[in-house]
């Protein structure tokens, strides 16, 4: 297997990579339906909560924080 360099990816680069491992669905428009209603939640988490963990994650590798 190839491996993917960190300039291949990209917030979209998922899309080109073949799903082996998928369930099957009996009933489309019951899946159409609860991917409709998923995607309308609000996100799990925010972009501030992201960019702080990503600042915390720094000071850790720095040593400057125990995680």
């Amino acid at each position: 297997m190839a491996q993917a360099t960190t300039t291949d990816w990209s917030p979209h680069s998922w899309r080109a990579t073949e799903a082996l491992q998928q369930p099957t669905y009996p009933d489309e428009e019951e899946l159409e339906e609860a991917l409709d209603y998923v995607s309308g939640l609000p996100p799990l988490v925010t972009s501030w909560e992201v960019e702080n963990l990503k600042e915390e994650l720094g000071r850790a590798a720095r040593g400057e924080r125990f995680l």
